[in-house]
């Protein structure tokens, strides 16, 4: 026990400090604040409607369901952010001197404790709470859960050592990047979908999910046998709960022999040993056609910069963040109806335009390596910022763009989507403009591809994090004319007025884009050549 405590406090360590910075610890309480506890709340309501809207057996086949789905979530999650979570990586504590029986039963401790765990307690306790009524069926039900977590932990565990090999690589890492926050926000979905009526409407909704008597296919599985001894135990059935429990035991000691297994395996090297990286052979042969043809300054920076969106997945995480305002939209729509569509349309094209912050605020980050090369390009340091801005606004415009009809579509106002669609761009100029101060000022080193961007320190402060904030904060205000461009038409009930609105509001915008350009940022670009390069490059100015 007490190598137990100082490992279980490591392994938490490890996920509580998985990004450095303020900005990092800021981002882990958003993210269990807005996303993991709302989402257990909405897993177990919807558990509770779902045991109360069926009668009889059909609460246990619901159960089967429920149990399922928790068991798929606790099977594909960890195995999708290994890369962007240390405590996965059981590897790390082989350098200590440790049996692998107590490096086994601690990681399973402390997984048992991870703030992921917040996902399904809610959901654990309406079932201990609506299945487990009486005396006697309330321990077996509660001992029918804890031996269903800990096996679908264990196996989970075990399925991630097994595939340590693979997961290690780039591509893996890469891609993991960018299907983690789409299968986060499938789970979000998935209970307000269906809770909603989306399949025929109120306890319709589950009668169709049990109708295919998921029983009949799960009943033996590790799934089965825990669903089996809850209804069970509710019927007072306890002999049959008792034979389920010990059916329930036997595979959490079966997974536990092959997690034990695989682990000694991985313990000794025979797998999980990093793959030999090939060498790369450079083909002047693969330069784009459209990059041939770029011969103007202007073009062939922008498509530089498109270029780097498309390899790099952390920029193109940013393509995905329209996904969770349509989300929260749309889970309130379905579940509340609290979502009117211009409160949705403005709430998306603000949370949208926001996420492309960090790229507008560190332009110069995106090059890494190569900004040595640019910076002794013999090019204009206006046609620099002009390249990278044109890139940056435009892959903001189209992704916010899209996401506000989107969200119109859905709500059923597309003319009002279209509008607001069209005010996008000169948000997303003031915010570039403001933008190019910060990225002279601020410059910070992003993570090479690779490399965890949880994980890659840089010299950026809390100060330097408030004046990034400080400095959008400055950029909304700046752009309250457009807001007001967008908003007064339709207070005044003036629709015809968008006809000077709209040009007004892009005019207004490319003239704070050309002073700003004009008569601060080209010249401080060039003063502060030196020190962004350094600040990119190592993560530390002079």
């Amino acid at each position: 026990m007490d190598r137990l405590i100082p490992i279980v406090a490591l392994k938490l360590r490890l996920v509580f400090r998985q990004g450095r910075g303020p900005w990092a610890v800021v981002g882990i309480l958003l993210m269990v604040l807005c996303f993991v506890v709302p989402f257990g709340i909405g897993l177990g309501a919807f558990t509770y409607m779902g045991l109360e809207a069926l009668p009889g057996r059909d609460k246990g086949e619901f159960l089967h369901l429920a149990l399922m789905g928790v068991w798929v979530f606790w099977l594909v999650f960890p195995v999708v952010g290994f890369s962007l979570n240390q405590s996965y990586d059981l590897t790390r504590l082989f350098i200590y001197p440790i049996s692998r029986r107590t490096i086994f039963v601690a990681n399973l401790l402390a997984c048992l404790l991870d703030p992921t765990m917040l996902l399904v307690l809610p959901m654990f306790a309406v079932i201990l709470l609506s299945r487990g009524g009486s005396l006697g069926a309330a321990p077996l039900v509660f001992l029918a859960l804890a031996l269903f977590l800990a096996q679908t932990v264990a196996f989970s565990q075990a399925m991630l050592w097994g595939l340590l090999n693979i997961l290690r690589s780039r591509r893996i890492r890469d891609w993991a990047i960018l299907l983690a926050p789409l299968i986060a926000l499938t789970f979000y979905l998935a209970p307000h979908l269906l809770a909603s009526g989306a399949m025929g409407g109120g306890p319709d909704t589950f009668r169709k999910l049990v109708a295919w008597h998921p029983s009949r296919y799960l009943g033996y599985t590790p799934v089965g046998m825990a669903a089996g001894a809850i209804e069970a135990a509710a019927r007072g059935a306890y002999v049959e709960a008792a034979g389920r429990l010990f059916g329930a035991a036997g595979y959490l000691v079966l997974t536990i022999a092959l997690g034990g297994f695989i682990l000694s395996r991985l313990h000794i090297g025979e797998i999980g040993a990093q793959p030999a990286r090939k060498a790369r052979q450079a083909s002047a042969a693969r330069e784009p056609a459209l990059q041939r043809l770029a011969t103007n300054p202007l073009a062939a920076l922008a498509l530089k910069e498109a270029r780097y969106y498309w390899r790099d997945p952390r920029h193109k995480s940013m393509f995905i963040a329209p996904l969770f305002p349509m989300a929260v939209v749309l889970a309130g729509a379905l579940t509340t109806g609290i979502w009117k569509p211009p409160a949705a349309i403005a709430f998306t094209a603000f949370v949208c335009l926001a996420s492309f912050s960090a790229l507008f605020q560190n332009i110069f980050g995106v090059d890494r390596e190569g900004l040595r090369l640019l910076f002794v390009t013999p090019c204009d340091r206006e046609d620099i910022l002009i390249g990278k801005n044109i890139a940056a606004v435009g892959a903001a415009t189209l992704t916010s763009g899209v996401a506000v009809l989107a969200v119109g579509a859905i709500l059923g106002d597309a003319p009002l989507a279209a509008i607001c669609a069209a005010f996008v761009f000169p948000f997303a100029l003031i915010l570039s403009s403001v933008g190019n101060i910060v990225s002279i000022h601020l410059p910070q080193r992003l993570a090479r591809r690779g490399e965890n961007p949880f994980t890659t320190s840089s010299s950026v402060g809390c100060l330097a994090a408030l004046t990034r904030l400080g400095a959008l904060m400055v950029a909304w205000l700046i752009g309250l004319p457009v807001f007001a461009g967008a908003l007064l038409p339709t207070v005044l009930h003036r629709p015809g007025a968008y006809g000077f609105t709209v040009p007004l509001a892009v005019l207004y915008a490319a003239g704070v884009y050309a002073g700003v350009l004009r008569f601060y940022a080209a010249g401080a670009l060039a003063r502060n050549e030196t020190r962004i390069l350094e600040q990119c490059l190592t993560g530390e100015a002079t």
